[in-house]
């Protein structure tokens, strides 16, 4: 019984292997160009948060208008960065090595950040004088 087991085991192996080989062992995962977005991605979103956190006016306060204001300048710019980059993906990455379905999660991974950072635009950085006064 054991060595058929075995035996049967390599077999399987063997023909998981041929077959692995054969359809292009390399394609198996994402693509380099995938990766590459994605870490440079997550290197914006970083900068950006971590931007988001040490913002402080001239007095080193982090809660008033001044420090608001400048959060909101800053999502601007994000938003007007990640924006162009986002186009530069979709337009790019197809000739760069990414499969149409890596292409569509970046746009999809992308456009949930853009979402979220206009909803954050409207519903907090536009109501700075709202909440902090008008200097």
């Amino acid at each position: 019984m054991k060595i058929k087991f075995k035996k049967t085991l390599i077999l399987f192996s063997v023909l998981l292997l041929s077959c692995a080989f054969g359809c292009g062992i390399d394609d198996i995962g994402p693509s380099d160009c995938f990766l590459d977005i994605q870490d440079g991605y997550r290197i914006l979103n970083t900068d950006y948060n971590e931007d988001m956190t040490n913002i402080v006016d001239q007095d080193g306060n982090g809660q008033s208008l001044e420090a608001c204001l400048m959060r909101k300048q800053r999502t601007i710019d994000y938003i007007d960065a990640l924006t162009v980059i986002r186009n530069s993906v979709i337009q790019s990455a197809g000739g760069d090595g990414c499969s149409s379905e890596e292409i569509d999660t970046l746009t999809e991974t992308f456009d949930e950040r853009l979402d979220d950072l206009n909803a954050d635009l409207e519903t907090i950085w536009n109501r700075c004088e709202e909440v902090y006064g008008n200097g």
